[in-house]
């Protein structure tokens, strides 16, 4: 490399004094290396007298050939100086309860592996105001299910995983000896209705307002808390239509879930804001499926 540099800074300059000013050397080392370099090749580059310095044909056909290579090379290195640098610190990354895990997880612990330097700091946002700390800069993503609409000012990733619908009821509700259920069906029971505890485009990417035969789903009994709905559920004043990550959480022998598969399943994805074009966002949306555009 220092050959090249060397034979590259004569060339440019023609004049050894400027090439080792340029290269910060003595002009001696400079035309020392030169000479190595000829020996190394078996032939000569540079025509030397006292008043000029001049390239030989084959000097010329030589750095032809090496300038773009080693502009390449160059550029190849500052990149990767950029990136090891800006892999550090910390990416904020916001979820909603149940929407951590699966995929996600995996993305996540696969990113801290190979940017150790770099961490991932999950904040759970609330759910009356999903995409609020997103957009305000309070952290750098957000881990969520897909929005039916995208909110202005933000970027919908790749798909992470999918989730299928199901219905939480009292491990003794009649429903449960039919291992499943219609949506058709779901208005029939009390649901659990969240008041203002989530946001309205949040629970319309969960789940619809209306069965696609355009029944009204009877959210009738108020819930405050996922506790709360687990607590609903168990005793037997509501069911409640979710997804099947429900399961993992707050569950107990109380409660159960059953199929609803004539409902399409929710998407799991990351949302990011569409001006932000931070190396660790661009990688952990790489990693994730969803390259994004320098």
């Amino acid at each position: 490399m220092r050959e090249i540099e060397a034979f590259l800074a004569v060339a440019a300059e023609l004049h050894f004094g400027r090439a080792a000013q340029r290269l910060r050397v003595t002009t001696s080392h400079v035309s020392q290396t030169i000479r190595t370099l000829e020996r190394r090749i078996g032939g000569q580059l540079l025509e030397r007298t006292s008043r000029r310095v001049t390239l030989t044909p084959l000097g010329r056909q030589l750095r032809e050939q090496l300038e773009p290579a080693h502009a390449q090379l160059l550029a190849a290195i500052a990149n990767a100086r950029q990136q090891a640098a800006a892999l550090r610190g910390e990416l904020r990354i916001g979820y909603h309860s149940m929407t951590a895990g699966g995929t996600f997880a995996a993305v996540a612990g696969r990113f801290e592996d190979e940017h150790p330097e770099c961490a991932v700091s999950l904040i759970e946002v609330p759910l009356k105001d999903p995409y609020g700390p997103l957009t305000q800069g309070d952290i750098d993503m957000l881990v969520s299910w897909r929005p039916v609409e995208a909110p202005a000012g933000l970027v919908v990733g790749a798909i992470l995983d999918s989730q299928p619908h199901v219905l939480a009821v009292a491990a003794d509700h009649p429903l449960v000896t039919a291992g499943e259920i219609s949506i058709e069906q779901v208005p029939d029971w009390p649901l659990t209705h969240t008041g203002e505890a989530i946001h309205p485009a949040l629970l319309r990417a969960i789940v619809p307002a209306t069965t696609p035969g355009g029944r009204a789903l009877r959210r009738a009994v108020t819930s405050r808390s996922l506790h709360d709905t687990v607590r609903l559920v168990a005793t037997g004043r509501a069911v409640h239509l979710t997804v099947g990550a429900f399961r993992a959480y707050g569950l107990d022998d109380r409660v159960t879930t059953i199929a609803v598969p004539d409902l399409p399943p929710v998407d799991r994805v990351l949302l990011w804001r569409a001006d932000d074009r931070s190396p660790q966002m661009r990688q952990f949306a790489a990693l994730a499926g969803t390259p994004v555009d320098c």
